[in-house]
């Protein structure tokens, strides 16, 4: 309850909603907000906050590959600025001081999902 809207912690969801899901009670709090930060919900969703929440990141310790595979997802089937800010992210686990496994899991990522990430010279 410290957190409600006044220091910065409260994490605000411009993903949609989603009514349907169920958190799994065997896995992380981290995982379920993984699920409804990077997975587009029902309703009226705004590109461009729903883009700035993926680029704010979200909890990954220890769900890299699964984050991972949801930003493959995005940078795969999303609206322009989805699939940059999904890139964006990608490239960066690309450069992270993660294992070999993820970052090369990251980079195939990048390039089954056509990224071309304009911000970074680097990024393929």
């Amino acid at each position: 309850m410290a957190c409600d809207g006044w220091d910065y912690c409260t994490m605000f969801v411009h993903s949609g909603a989603h009514p349907e899901y169920h958190a799994d009670s065997a896995r992380s709090l981290d995982h379920a907000l993984v699920d409804i930060l990077l997975t587009r919900g029902r309703g009226a969703v705004d590109d461009l906050k729903f883009a700035g929440d993926i680029e704010r990141g979200v909890p990954d310790l220890g769900l890299q590959g699964y984050v991972i595979d949801k930003l493959k997802h995005l940078a795969t089937t999303e609206s322009a600025d989805i699939r940059a800010s999904a890139c964006n992210y990608l490239w960066i686990y690309t450069q992270d001081r993660i294992s070999d496994n993820l970052r090369q899991q990251a980079k195939d990522a990048l390039q089954s999902s056509h990224c071309v990430c304009g911000t970074k010279p680097d990024c393929k």
